[in-house]
């Protein structure tokens, strides 16, 4: 659902610009319309206020329109199995806040806490749609190879780019409460049901793996975690993947982010439409 919103927003709009007055205006024209205006004083207010309202009028029914439109084609829209399935088997608990774009996982195995974050923002931030000027760029790049093809090899191109999953990064952070003050910190991407690993870290503190206020975050700035994980020698990379894989941090965690993912944005946007319409109309 977020893809088909984002292609039907992508083309920009333009303010209309208004027309600068050149030359300065004569003394008594000066006169009259600081008289006129303080004449027409409370009728600009009441008139300003009664454009103020239908603006409003106008926003908070073309927000009911599309919101119609969204309930009538999510309106079955049910948490999708894959999601159900996989917290049924890998032993993880969801824990999310409706209104918030950061979403969890957390679970116990043997003396080790694991969590793991991800947030719905990144559907849009990640969204190459959204981004005009590298759209356009793409768009006369490939216009030169399209010509050599036929019509239906182009849709069949438009089609694959357009599905193309969006990557959605990943914070997983390993403790052992009470055994070892340190945290393993793992970040990821997610990506048409693949899992990626971008950075294998070590924390003394297992605060500063999570940062969750601005002096551990200050302080995490300056703390060597580790280098980047593609420059690490392959065996070890290896032995780092099975170790989070033993833990549930696999391609089947990949596949439960992206729906859910979805799934949740989708969710917020239709609730993010209602509490709008319904301040436009109180």
């Amino acid at each position: 659902m977020f893809a088909l919103r984002s292609a039907a927003r992508a083309a920009p709009r333009v303010l209309p610009r208004v027309p600068a007055v050149a030359g300065r205006m004569p003394i008594m024209a000066t006169v009259s319309v600081a008289l006129r205006s303080q004449r027409m004083a409370n009728f600009s207010v009441s008139a300003t206020s009664l454009q103020a309202s239908e603006t409003a009028q106008k926003l908070a029914k073309q927000l009911e329109r599309e919101l119609k439109f969204e309930e009538e084609a999510s309106k079955e829209d049910q948490i999708p199995e894959p999601v159900t399935e996989f917290l049924q088997d890998s032993g993880f608990e969801l824990v999310e806040t409706p209104g918030m774009e950061e979403v969890k996982l957390v679970k116990k195995v043997g003396d080790e806490q694991i969590t793991v974050m991800f947030s719905i923002a990144d559907l849009g931030f990640n969204n190459p749609l959204l981004e005009d000027e590298s759209f356009e760029e793409e768009e006369e790049e490939s216009s030169a190879e399209n010509e050599a093809k036929d019509e239906n090899e182009i849709e069949e191109d438009e089609a694959d780019n357009f599905m193309d999953p969006t990557p959605i990064r990943i914070q997983a952070v390993i403790e052992k409460p009470g055994k070892a003050p340190g945290a393993v910190s793992v970040d990821l991407t997610a990506q048409d049901g693949g899992l990626a690993i971008d950075s294998f870290f070590y924390f003394n503190k297992a605060a500063e793996a999570f940062a969750s206020t601005a002096e551990v975050s200050h302080t995490r700035a300056n703390v060597y975690a580790g280098p980047s994980f593609e420059t690490l020698d392959e065996e070890l990379q290896d032995k780092a993947e099975a170790y989070l894989n033993e833990r549930g941090i696999d391609n089947s965690l990949a596949i439960f982010v992206g729906d859910y993912a979805n799934w949740k944005e989708q969710i917020e946007y239709v609730n993010w439409m209602k509490n709008l319409a319904g301040f436009m109309n109180s």
